[in-house]
């Protein structure tokens, strides 16, 4: 069976629309909220999209976890990335934690940083890189069933609170190819398409 790419959240439909609880924070208990897209251009077009907040005072691990049913089964046994969807207004970072294997494997959290404001922009957390906290290892051949976003890791919150915007949580299998096949920016992905008349 080929593997696809597995849409975690994307806040489009229901079963892909997962709800956050807060920890860490004078938010502790209260749930984000998924709110129109803010800002529908560059990457992200979409309509829904998780609005996240990190209030003032809030510690260096705050974050939120996937409450409810969470968002199933992340099959990370070949490997792969975890791509999210972030808009923030500051220059900081995402960090990704994988709970709960089913397989006996030990948490995973990494953190990638941002390099705009004010738009769109993916960032791929690579699943063979080797987490943060616990036994270090990485994520490869566990499939997990929590996923916990933080934002800002290692950073407390300052003195107002700090909004920011994710969406499209995806899981992109080792092996799966998203190489890009025309878009006419390269001579390796420029097409030449010929019209043609059928005469009857």
């Amino acid at each position: 069976t080929a593997l696809e790419a597995q849409v975690i959240f994307d806040w489009e439909t229901p079963e892909t629309s997962g709800t956050y609880q807060y920890f860490g924070s004078s938010l502790d208990g209260s749930q984000a909220s998924a709110i129109a897209n803010p800002n529908p251009t560059g990457v992200n077009t979409s309509s829904m999209v998780l609005e996240f907040t990190k209030p003032a005072g809030a510690e260096v691990w705050a974050g939120a976890f996937a409450a409810g049913d969470g968002p199933g089964e992340i099959d990370c046994t070949t490997g792969g990335q975890i791509c999210v969807d972030v808009h923030m207004s500051n220059l900081g970072n995402l960090a990704v934690k994988l709970e709960n294997a089913t397989t006996g494997g030990a948490n995973w959290i990494t953190t990638q940083s941002n390099t705009v404001t004010g738009e769109w922009e993916t960032l791929c957390f690579d699943l063979s890189v080797d987490g943060l906290e616990d036994d270090m290892t990485n994520a490869v051949g566990d499939i997990f069933t929590q996923l916990v976003l933080f934002a800002d890791f290692g950073t407390p919150g300052g003195d107002d609170d700090q909004t920011y915007y994710f969406d499209n949580i995806v899981l992109i299998p080792g092996g799966v190819t998203t190489d890009c096949i025309f878009d006419w920016e390269s001579p390796e992905t420029t097409g030449t398409y010929q019209f043609w008349i059928k005469i009857c």
